[in-house]
């Protein structure tokens, strides 16, 4: 009997048909990259579809079996599900409130800091989290990768960004007290709708 071919990455846990895209294909992998494939089986959705047009030059990647489409109310596509991953320029990005729930079904959190209320006002207009604003660190990532962005008043996930240092940097950076060097780079937060995107004209 001819040995059976050996799976790769995410094709380990689903079918490919049923990822639904490249793109929700690679944001898998990505949290495959910080999580077990047991832990990821149970938190996320394992049908997923790439919905783009509601807004110019993105895209959302959402649970399929949550799509629901309303005619009549305009030519684009009215949905109501939950959001996964959001594609950005080309890239995918795990949406914050999917991060958030990845966080509690997991009950672990990792790749993330923790900021301050001056860092989190910042961000969510845009900005990059400086040294000076992360109250925690949650290992599990390296200078470049993608770490969550956590609101340290309420633990609610605020946005995504890119880790400009590794953990033990950071941590070297904050006993320093090189305050206003970046710690993250702002990727998305949760104010880029209303500040950077306008719905497409009818």
């Amino acid at each position: 009997m001819a040995p059976q071919a050996r799976c790769r990455g995410i094709l380990c846990m689903y079918h490919k048909e049923k990822v639904g895209s490249k793109h929700a294909r690679e944001l898998l992998e990505m949290l495959l990259r910080i999580y077990t494939p047991d832990s990821m089986r149970k938190c996320i959705p394992e049908e997923l579809s790439e919905i783009c047009g509601l807004f110019p030059d993105i895209c959302l990647i959402v649970s399929r079996g949550d799509i629901h489409e309303v005619r009549g109310i305009s030519r684009r596509t009215v949905y109501m599900g939950r959001t996964v991953g959001i594609v950005i320029r080309g890239t995918p990005y795990p949406y914050p409130a999917f991060l958030q729930s990845v966080y509690k079904c997991t009950g672990d959190i990792r790749a993330a800091i923790e900021a301050y209320p001056q860092g989190v006002r910042a961000f969510l207009y845009g900005n990059d989290i400086l040294v000076a604003s992360v109250k925690r660190i949650y290992r599990g990532f390296r200078a470049g990768d993608i770490v969550g962005v956590i609101d340290s008043e309420d633990g609610s996930v605020i946005g995504i960004g890119r880790a400009s240092m590794t953990p033990e940097d950071l941590e070297e950076a904050l006993s320093r007290g090189e305050s206003t060097r970046v710690a993250v780079k702002n990727i998305f937060d949760l104010g880029w709708f209303l500040r950077v995107l306008k719905p497409i004209e009818e």
